[in-house]
């Protein structure tokens, strides 16, 4: 007996935005779930009926509104900074790497994804890793046997996924040349019946290519990208962009904080809604951080998903549109809705005249969630406003 499923359907790579598939656009986070212990390999090492696994899980849906998990590259093996990782946690048998899978990692992935799937998400799959953990070290060489054999078999346990993206790894272009990532991204559009998203990190200090037939362009890069960067790239390429290098408050590379991190999301969200990847998940954890920070994702992609009265492929750039104000940005669906956010507070004046309308005003407390409504106003000209508080940041929503 088949029933109609309520979980959201495929995400897809639609032209320059991020889509469930044939439904509406969507803004995807990856999240590194996070364990008490603090433990790296804590996740992915563990089975899914522990309770740790499953609280990781919720808090990931329900707190953070992730669409996909970033649990670490599928590729890793007993050594440098995974020494005393347990075999729970690596997808070879140790000392048998590129030879023999180690059955029971699959078969808990495939567990934990199962959970996440029911939980409309998914995961953002990055295969290699570099320098150490290199795959080349274990004898997975460009296209031998055993890189064919992993392949095929990621795709077997993994693209029956609803919400799955393909990457190459990390640094790819210190083990990995140009012509190959092309022939990756080939390969995984060929092989994966989805026909899920498919690119190679590059940018930042990753080196390597965006593939010629890649369908989202995957992008490294360790601190926080202006909000010229993002229209730089949102214009130069004709697929989505995912940030997928890891933005970790945790670990002094990129000096990230919760408050970069909340300006992040609000940038990428109101620059055509890329994929980005806050990780909390390396270095030494601090329990208080991650809870701020997973609420200030939350606050953000709650807005995006039940907030908005446009779908969020319709709301393009449009800081024309911003008459005064300083670290002002907006998306707009011009005439129809506004999301202006001011990284400092104060005064600002947004050009409204696409429609003599009248516009509901609320102001959204990106730290909080607290909503503030003001009266309605016309449209029809250049109108004034005064945030809740100058020097903080605010949300001002229009429709």
């Amino acid at each position: 007996m088949c029933v109609k499923s309520d979980l959201d359907p495929m995400l897809t790579a639609s032209g320059k935005h991020w889509e469930l598939k044939g439904n509406r656009g969507d803004f995807p986070v990856i999240w590194n779930p996070t364990v008490p212990d603090g433990k790296h390999w804590g996740f992915r090492g563990r089975k899914v009926s522990d309770p740790v696994v499953q609280n990781a899980l919720h808090y990931a849906a329900d707190t953070v509104g992730a669409r996909l998990l970033g649990f670490g590259e599928i590729v890793l093996a007993k050594t440098d900074w995974a020494r005393d990782w347990p075999q729970s946690a690596l997808p070879y048998v140790t000392g048998k790497e590129g030879e023999e899978f180690f059955f029971p990692f699959w078969d808990q992935l495939n567990a934990r994804l199962d959970a996440a799937r029911d939980l409309n998400m998914g995961a953002y799959i990055m295969l290699y890793c570099d320098d150490a953990m290199a795959p080349d070290r274990f004898g997975i060489t460009p296209r031998s046997a055993a890189e064919m054999r992993l392949f095929r078999y990621v795709v077997a346990r993994l693209a029956c996924y609803p919400h799955i993206l393909w990457d190459t790894g990390i640094d790819i272009s210190e083990y990995r040349s140009n012509d190959w990532i092309n022939w990756f991204s080939i390969w995984f559009r060929q092989h994966d019946p989805w026909h899920h998203p498919v690119g190679s990190r590059s940018g930042g200090g990753s080196g390597g290519i965006m593939p010629d037939s890649g369908t989202y362009y995957s992008v490294g890069g360790a601190s926080l990208p202006e909000r010229s960067e993002m229209l730089r790239l949102r214009k130069m390429y004709d697929v989505p962009v995912a940030y997928t290098d890891h933005w970790r408050i945790f670990i002094h590379r990129g000096n990230w904080t919760n408050q970069k991190i909340r300006i992040a999301i609000w940038r990428c969200a109101l620059s055509g809604a890329p994929a980005l990847f806050p990780d909390y998940n390396q270095g030494k954890p601090q329990p208080s951080l991650i809870r701020e920070g997973a609420r200030y994702i939350g606050i953000a992609t709650r807005f995006f998903r039940n907030d908005l009265h446009s779908d969020i492929s319709d709301l393009a750039p449009h800081d024309d549109l911003i008459v005064t104000g300083d670290h002002v940005i907006m998306a707009a669906s011009p005439g129809t809705e506004y999301v202006v956010y001011d990284e400092n507070g104060g005064e600002m004046a947004v050009d409204l005249s696409a429609s003599r309308r009248s516009f509901h005003v609320i102001w959204l407390d990106p730290r909080t969630g607290r909503k503030i409504n003001q009266k309605k106003i016309k449209g029809g000209a250049t109108r004034h406003f005064i945030s809740p508080s100058a020097g903080k940041d605010w949300v001002l929503h229009l429709y």
